[in-house]
């Protein structure tokens, strides 16, 4: 992940106010830098200005321009030349700042602060920031915050914390997204992904992207007042950001995280032909519920992928129906034992009698309970669908054709089948 001028903004916030260079805050920050000696008239040849670098912080309290104010006109100049990320002046003796400097700076989206804090320290912020960087180049950086985010009693401030220190850019409305990938990506794929995340729309200060438990995380934020077109990101994780993240040396785009030697095509399908399970969350105003968006969209990509009824998709949470209710409880004892109640006995009768139960109570809840397309749905006479609820009925005590206990068999189904496709059974 990287460090942008955003970021470090919404860090100092308190300390810092922005005076030219807006439209540069996406650019990212590499290392922190003091600009000092570097452009004072005398010195600028016989250093040949070595602390300046691309991507680069620069500090400055601008004493060599006590005499002349307009010098630092000439530094903002260089540090575009150089491809400076932003200036930051901590202006101790009160000059003027020349318009033309800051036209220039606007014009060319470098970013100029002006310190307004005494607890400003320069030595401070360098151990600050390049901590910061440094972590967000370590790849479980991020995926440690996710988990911190998920424990069962992480607090909403602490949730909200785990979010800002992913990106302290985050606005309050959020959605994640999440694309399970058949084998970790390696360092080479992820860098690719990461890439093609960066090219496409999705990108932007409020984004993040996070290589996390064999898969690919989105998270997209936006300003309250703003709507977040979910089918839309789901299309761009899709086409442009697994479709688009690298090519062969031939040329031929790669699948990532799946065997090698298969094509990728826009729809980012393995080699089997079957969509890679996305799963998107629902919209959520405030990052206090970033942890519920996480699960939700862990929830939704599982579903996808191992589900009957909606493996091979995209599939939103928003889509699931009763299991919205239930997946966050479907852990507990008690839903395990409620459902393994009735559940267990159909199994084994169905490994018994090399039985059909399982399969005819699944269909006939799926067909709203009607015989007759049960029957077409499994190929079956409308008979032999009335004798398998009858049986049913039998080994559970609960008949399928009786509405009350049909919802204690639907709700068993439903909660059992969620904890097959969790990994809870």
């Amino acid at each position: 992940m990287l460090y942008t001028v955003s970021d470090f903004q919404r860090l100092y916030a308190d300390s810092l106010r922005l005076v030219a260079g807006q439209g540069g805050l996406a650019r990212t920050i590499d290392e922190v830098g003091i600009l000092d000696y570097e452009l004072m008239p005398g010195l600028r040849d016989k250093y040949q200005r070595k602390n300046l670098a691309p991507r680069q912080l620069v500090l400055s309290t601008f004493l060599y321009a006590k005499d002349d104010p307009y010098l630092i006109g000439e530094a903002v100049r260089t540090l575009v030349a150089e491809g400076a990320s932003a200036l930051v002046i901590k202006n101790a003796l009160h000059l003027p700042l020349p318009e033309s400097a800051l036209r220039y700076a606007s014009a060319r989206n470098l970013p100029l602060f002006v310190v307004q804090s005494d607890g400003f320290f320069f030595d401070q912020v360098i151990v600050e920031v390049t901590g910061r960087i440094r972590d967000l180049g370590s790849a479980s950086f991020a995926a440690n915050q996710i988990d911190l985010a998920l424990r069962e009693d992480a607090s909403p401030r602490e949730v909200r914390e785990c979010a800002l220190t992913i990106n302290p850019s985050f606005e309050e409305r959020v959605a994640c997204l999440y694309l399970r990938l058949d084998e970790e990506p390696d360092p080479q794929e992820l860098s690719r992904i990461e890439g093609a995340f960066l090219r496409s729309s999705l990108a932007g200060v409020g984004s993040a992207l996070v290589c996390y438990h064999r898969g690919i995380l989105a998270i997209v934020t936006t300003d309250p007042e703003e709507r977040i077109d979910l089918a839309g990101c789901m299309e761009v994780l899709r086409s442009e950001v697994l479709a688009g993240a690298g090519a062969s040396a031939g040329g031929r785009p790669q699948p990532l995280g799946v065997t090698a030697g298969g094509s990728l095509p826009s729809e980012a399908t393995p080699g089997n032909g079957r969509p890679q399970p996305l799963g998107a969350s629902s919209v959520h105003l405030g990052l206090e519920d970033f942890a519920q968006a996480l699960h939700e969209a862990l929830w939704a990509s599982a579903f996808a992928g191992q589900d009957d009824m909606h493996a091979g998709r995209s599939l939103r949470f928003d889509a699931l129906g009763v299991e919205k209710a239930l997946l966050p409880f479907v852990g507990s004892s008690q839903m395990a034992g409620y459902s393994h109640s009735l559940m267990e006995p159909l199994k084994e009768f169905d490994a018994a009698h090399e039985g059909q139960l399982m399969a005819t109570l699944a269909c006939f809840l799926r067909e709203g309970q009607s015989v007759g397309r049960c029957a077409q749905e499994l190929g079956q006479h409308q008979n032999t669908i009335r004798y398998r609820l009858d049986r049913i009925a039998q080994v559970t005590g609960l008949s399928p054709r009786k509405s009350e206990q049909m919802e204690q068999l639907a709700l068993a189904w439903r909660v059992m089948r969620c904890r097959e496709v969790l990994g809870l059974d």
